[in-house]
């Protein structure tokens, strides 16, 4: 990846399989946050340099993975919400796609897989990115597409 990621990983304070997982991103070079609350993620989200993803526990002290998707959803910018659970759970894993999540992920936490994850959710949220951009100046025009002379 030419653009490092930015990464606001949300965990559980008890959380025993995240700090592997916070390791694993640094490795591949992520610009990592740690928060440890819902109320945290808004904050962030606030800010005038939003991250790209937010990587969830499922529990935390102030809500659930479910709370951080819709934070996600609502927020100014597109954010890709990766859930992260310690254990393999098919209902949770389609729930959480269902709901709204751009990817579920559970340890062990192998390189490739967290390089994969990672290239994929950056890539995603760079379109939609880019997408909702377009659709802003679309909107500023009063929907006419701006002209572009060409001089030769």
């Amino acid at each position: 990846m030419a653009d490092k990621v930015k990464v606001i990983l949300l965990q559980n304070i008890q959380s025993t399989h995240m700090p592997a997982l916070h390791r694993e991103l640094l490795a591949h070079s992520a610009l990592v946050q740690l928060v440890w609350s819902c109320k945290d993620i808004s904050a962030l989200l606030c800010a005038s340099n939003p991250p790209d993803v937010i990587l969830t526990d499922v529990s935390l002290p102030d809500g659930t993975w479910e709370d951080v998707v819709r934070i996600g959803q609502h927020s100014a910018v597109p954010i890709n919400v990766i859930v992260v659970s310690h254990h393999a759970d098919i209902r949770l894993y389609v729930e959480a796609l269902e709901k709204g999540a751009f990817d579920f992920i559970i340890p062990p936490f192998e390189a490739s897989q967290i390089s994969h994850v990672l290239r994929s959710a950056y890539w995603n949220v760079s379109k939609l990115r880019e997408e909702a951009s377009r659709a802003s100046l679309l909107r500023k025009s009063g929907g006419h597409r701006p002209f572009l002379a060409v001089v030769s």
